[in-house]
């Protein structure tokens, strides 16, 4: 009889432990930066442990992660507040700090040097571009900087919307079709226009498809498995059925991934879509936020935020041995 209280109790303990996991709070996800929608050439992301990875389609980018682009290849990026900016060949840039578009804080890169073109779509977000000799502060504009490697000298290009410029030396303001200069030890340099063939960005033309991911919800239950697609439109909102290009998918936080059909589970997948459509599923691993990214050579990427709840109940079944005999005993684990 003491034996057999003793593996009760044991098993007792164990559950407890469970109750006790399964109802404290999910340590804090890496929060993704943004990710990678195109990219041409030889291109790297350094981590800051210095390790050194190829850059691909739908990658995701962290702060503190530094890109680099070697001669003819160039990457496209959009971050988690919809920024765009699009780096060129022979550059260097750093994420300094891009936080949750919903705290409305102003996101950081720094351009050490090379070029990059920006573009800020939603009027409240704040973006600024820090080079060696000056500070550029944005909110909703497209503009290009260049930054000689070396000198640090800074020129800047805007198309659409206001830029400002500062350093401990002075501040300009700059308007669309308006161009500064900025040297080391000196204030911006006065406004001036751009010629005809300066108002052209250095940028691919739009895509002319896009992709959208659809999922019945966007709450998922923690420990299940969901059904997903990719959908692909033309430039007239049609189903693209001829899409021939690769899909890429990629998921940060608590999920995986698969291929519709496969049971095979990673942070990233690949296929092609049919008539269309690129089905693929979703396992939920641990609670709370996740995003889901797809991008495509040619196809404006697209993203999608999911919520993994904690399932408000759960039953552990514990199996005690008494001599020759077994029992299961049953206990239901419940979240607050």
């Amino acid at each position: 009889m003491k034996k057999t209280t003793g593996i009760i109790f044991s098993a007792l303990i164990m559950a407890a432990v469970s109750i006790a996991s399964f109802a404290a709070e999910e340590p804090e996800k890496k929060h993704a930066a943004g990710f990678v929608t195109d990219t041409e050439g030889e291109c790297w992301i350094l981590n800051p442990s210095a390790d050194r990875s190829r850059i691909k389609l739908g990658m995701f980018v962290y702060e503190r992660d530094t890109i680099k682009t070697e001669r003819r290849a160039q990457v496209k990026m959009v971050f988690s507040n919809g920024v765009e900016i699009r780096i060129r060949q022979n550059s260097e840039l750093s994420v300094m700090e891009v936080p949750p578009a919903e705290r409305g804080m102003s996101s950081r890169v720094k351009m050490v040097f090379g070029g990059v073109f920006s573009r800020v779509i939603k009027q409240k977000t704040k973006f600024n571009v820090h080079t060696p000799v000056v500070t550029i502060a944005v909110r909703g504009t497209e503009f290009d900087t260049d930054v000689a490697q070396g000198t640090g000298a800074t020129d800047i290009r805007v198309f659409k919307g206001v830029v400002a410029l500062e350093n401990d030396f002075g501040s300009r303001e700059l308007k669309a079709n308006m161009k500064s200069s900025v040297s080391a030890g000196e204030p911006p340099a006065p406004p001036a226009a751009l010629s005809e063939e300066e108002k052209k960005p250095e940028v691919p033309a739009e895509p002319v498809y896009s992709l959208g991911i659809e999922t019945a919800k966007t709450e998922l239950e923690e420990g299940k498995e969901f059904s997903a697609a990719v959908t692909v439109k033309d430039a007239e909102g049609l189903e693209a059925k001829n899409f021939k290009n690769k899909i890429t998918l990629s998921v940060t936080g608590g999920a995986l991934l698969s291929r519709s059909g496969q049971n095979k589970w990673s942070s990233s997948v690949e296929g092609s879509s049919r008539d269309g459509e690129f089905k693929f599923g979703i396992k939920t691993v641990s609670a709370g936020p996740a995003q889901i990214v797809a991008a495509a050579k040619s196809a404006q990427s697209s993203s999608l935020d999911i919520n993994i709840l904690r399932p408000k109940e759960r039953t552990l079944r514990i199996n005690v041995k008494e001599g020759s005999s077994e029992r299961e005993i049953k206990i239901k684990l419940k979240s607050k």
